[in-house]
């Protein structure tokens, strides 16, 4: 995978794009880099995200002889915790699902995972979860032929490519034509 580039010394961001890496590179550049090194909450928050992220590997454990996909794929990490920002307050988490898998696990013991809240998540782990729910899209150009499952999945799937490369402005939270421009880039760990 490519190495993640340091982080603009002006902005404190990554250059615009989404750049994948395993979850030990994205661990070692944002929680073990040596600019981190005096951080009072990388360490934990990092920590809680893979106790999170646990939750849906188990998940995959215990029901591995109905899944033919994994559950959770890959996360995309944006926010504060993808910046030069020392002490980020939580980790921003986009966690790609396989709607086949979670479909599979529908009403089996542990899948209440998939309806808890953000903010029950961010108390308890530090991650403020959102979901994206990939679905296998043969024709991607040919729209009007979709069904609409597909072209929900392609239109969030675009939402939060676009939402994770803007710099929110301290007084509108990201909600002005002003800050719609990808300024900064996201990083996409790849699970399997």
């Amino acid at each position: 995978m490519a190495m993640m580039p340091p982080f603009d010394v002006q902005t404190g961001h990554l250059p615009v794009g989404r750049y994948s890496c395993t979850p030990e590179e994205a661990q070692q550049r944002l929680v073990h880099d040596p600019g981190f090194k005096n951080s009072s909450t990388r360490v934990d928050l990092w920590l809680n995200f893979e106790r999170y992220i646990a939750k849906f590997f188990a998940l995959e454990e215990k029901y591995q002889d109905i899944l033919t996909a994994p559950v959770l794929d890959r996360v995309w990490l944006g926010g504060s915790f993808v910046s030069a920002k020392l002490d980020p307050n939580n980790v921003d988490a986009t966690l790609i699902i396989n709607r086949g898998a979670k479909d599979a696990l529908r009403g089996k013991a542990g899948t209440g995972l998939f309806a808890r809240s953000r903010d029950s998540v961010k108390d308890e782990f530090g991650v403020s979860p959102l979901f994206l729910y990939y679905e296998p899209v043969v024709h991607v150009f040919r729209l009007d032929g979709l069904e609409e499952s597909h072209r929900t999945y392609l239109a969030t799937r675009g939402t939060w490519d676009d939402w994770w490369q803007r710099v929110r402005a301290e007084d509108d939270r990201g909600l002005s034509e002003g800050t719609c421009l990808p300024r900064r880039g996201y990083v996409e760990v790849v699970m399997s």
